[in-house]
């Protein structure tokens, strides 16, 4: 039986946003579990290589601790099993015992074969092995030419340092799908997608260790005592081939899971009788929570002649609804010195004087791009500053917009959402958490658990926590229409309810919903679908 406790014990920390829990983990130095004492190692490392090459909308970049395929894919189906993932890129050096001694094991998602010293690093990973640790691949072994010399190593080098496993490569490799044939499959596979009837290709594993378990065997009509163990798990981990664990979808189209990723990875990591912190449930209940980003705040609404579009969503959704709602501003939106004006500023300090509103900033000046340093708007006398964005914004707020006893209790992302390490960690220093990135959405469009999103991402030493489903923006087409869109919401709420439980239900938008009237119905139908 799982046992539900609240997002507080996932992650060492929470504050509270709309009546749940959001939360902070600890630092990724963190000291290792103590197991005498009953705590159990829940924290798994994740292998990139920064020498791949990730598809960004800007280009071909080098994969990153977000850019990766365990982030992209992996992440979410360990963090719902109650594992934490760090990340490391191994083109930096293999870690050494006194690091890996925090972690329950490894989760490697190679995209190509080419590493520095290939044998060291296969030798590294057996000595995880007998350690004790899982050790968990997915794709391409990573490890079979040399960088520098492009040698290949010999097969029987290969199984020799993975031995802990039982794995064998026997090589046999075809492409020809006349000659390969299903043999066996089990209920863990085609999870959200059949196999085709022509396979994508066959190379020849064997898992010699009787305590394993093959999920997918192939063979090939043309040689004799040709099984292939696929898809396997078992003590030591776990194997999935390349293009066996998901489908992958031409161009922009997503991907779909092949492998059952909770299934999978609940038994590669031996994790199946373990106690879960779950981050969806609190006192056996689905969490429910909701914020507002700033966006829109002064825009003029074609609701009510002459009404902003905060005082739209003041008037028909915070005090009609009355739930506890974390909303925030963009401080030069109020502010009467800047972009403000006396109305947007009384404004403000009128919704955060509602008893179920809680304080959140949306920065000073709305950063579209944290990395690249670039604004919505950049007024002269307020140069680009992480400082004032971040603690300059929310000092503004708890001087000048709040009532006495409240406290600006969360910050909220702007514009591209990839920040810097630097401004976590002034928020981090503050004790404000953060919360914004992630879009997840399983619904006709997206009908996978691929898209939706891990708990957070890993920003150096610091972590960026992702919101629970995907705002107004994206269901508008980037407000261009259809202005209605954010009904659809409704099916990632009930979609990442059932089969099971991965999210809770998290409904973010911006203020301006309430510039048009279909954006305000879509909000009162959300609203009253939440009630």
């Amino acid at each position: 039986m799982t046992r539900r406790i609240s997002r507080r014990a996932l992650l060492g920390g929470s504050v509270a946003l709309a009546g749940s829990r959001l939360l902070r983990p600890r630092p990724a130095a963190a000291a290792p579990a103590d197991e005498a004492a009953g705590e159990l190692p829940r924290v798994v490392l994740a292998l990139y290589k920064s020498s791949e090459l990730d598809n960004d909308v800007q280009g071909r970049r080098p994969k990153t601790a977000t850019a990766n395929e365990v982030h992209a894919l992996a992440q979410m189906p360990l963090n719902w099993l109650g594992l934490m993932v760090e990340y490391h890129d191994i083109d930096k050096g293999l870690p050494d015992e006194r690091t890996m001694a925090r972690y329950r094991g490894v989760v490697t998602w190679y995209q190509t074969e080419e590493i520095a010293e290939p044998l060291a690093y296969l030798r590294w990973l057996g000595a995880q092995m007998r350690a004790g640790r899982r050790v968990v691949i997915l794709g391409y072994l990573g490890a079979l030419r040399d960088r520098k010399t492009l040698r290949t190593l010999d097969l029987g080098a290969i199984n020799e340092a993975l031995a802990p496993s039982g794995l064998e490569f026997l090589g046999n490799w075809t492409g020809n799908q006349q000659i390969i044939e299903l043999r066996r499959k089990d209920r863990l596979m085609e999870f959200e997608r059949p196999l085709p009837p022509g396979l994508p290709y066959y190379q020849q594993v064997l898992c010699r260790r009787a305590d394993s378990r093959p999920h997918l065997v192939l063979g090939r009509r043309d040689v004799p005592n040709s099984d292939s163990h696929m898809v396997v798990t078992g003590p030591w981990g776990g194997f999935a081939a390349a293009e066996y664990a998901q489908f992958q979808f031409p161009g922009e189209g997503g991907a779909q899971w092949w492998i059952d990723p909770f299934a999978f990875f609940r038994e590669a990591l031996g994790v199946g009788d373990w106690p879960r912190p779950d981050t969806t449930t609190l006192g056996g209940r689905r969490i429910f929570y909701t914020h507002i980003d700033g966006d829109g705040l002064r825009n003029r609404s074609e609701v009510r002649p002459g009404a902003s579009s905060g005082q739209v969503i003041y008037d028909e959704i915070l005090t009609r609804y009355r739930l506890p709602t974390s909303a925030s501003v963009v401080v030069a939106e109020v502010e009467p010195s800047l972009l403000g004006s006396p109305e947007f500023f009384e404004l403000a300090r009128a919704i955060y004087a509602l008893p179920n509103v809680e304080a959140g900033s949306h920065s000073y000046t709305h950063p579209l791009d944290w990395q690249k340093r670039t604004r919505s708007f950049s007024p002269a006398h307020v140069p680009y500053s992480v400082e004032t964005e971040t603690a300059g914004s929310v000092r503004y707020m708890e001087e000048r917009l709040l009532p006495a006893g409240k406290r600006v209790r969360l910050f909220q992302w702007s514009g591209s959402t990839r920040v810097t390490e630097d401004a976590i960690a002034i928020l981090d220093r503050l004790g404000v958490p953060n919360i914004n990135g992630g879009d997840t959405m399983r619904d006709r469009e997206w009908p996978s658990y691929t898209h939706v999103a891990p708990l957070m991402r890993q920003v150096g030493r610091h972590w960026q926590t992702y919101t629970s489903a995907s705002n107004e923006n994206l269901y508008t087409r980037l407000w261009t229409g259809p202005f209605y869109g954010f009904r659809h919401v409704i099916e990632t709420f009930e979609n990442t309810e059932k089969p099971r439980r991965v999210a809770p239900v998290n409904l973010y938008y911006h203020y301006y919903s309430g510039e048009r009237v279909a954006s305000l119905a879509a909000l009162h139908y959300a609203h009253e679908w939440v009630l």
